[in-house]
């Protein structure tokens, strides 16, 4: 959209939410749904990892704690995006970033 149409690289997704002491104590498992095309993700500024194919998936209980926590999210799209303005054989599919739903499910 606007500016970013023909953008490759990354951009950067923040949210903080809360934790109640109960859901901190099981498994924490974040559900990114779907993304365009990889990943890398950080919990309290620690990472957690790179993901590059679905599920996107992570068990985050390590790195969370009961009351606020902060959750940053790079996606990086393929050069597809670029190419839509150059000549080239590869146009690709420009669709690129966290699509989702996003949601963090708590086990027990």
């Amino acid at each position: 959209m606007g500016v970013l149409q023909h953008y490759s690289g990354g951009i950067r997704y923040q949210k903080t939410f809360n934790l109640t002491a109960n859901q901190s104590e099981g498994r924490v498992i974040l559900d990114l749904g779907e993304v365009i095309a990889t990943c890398e993700l950080f919990v309290n500024s620690k990472s957690v990892g790179v993901l590059i194919n679905s599920p996107f998936t992570a068990d985050i209980s390590e790195h969370v704690r009961s009351g606020t926590n902060s959750i940053d999210i790079i996606i990086y799209n393929t050069l597809s995006n670029q190419y839509q303005t150059t000549p080239s054989h590869y146009k690709g599919n420009p669709r690129s970033g966290l699509i989702g739903p996003v949601k963090i499910d708590y086990q027990k």
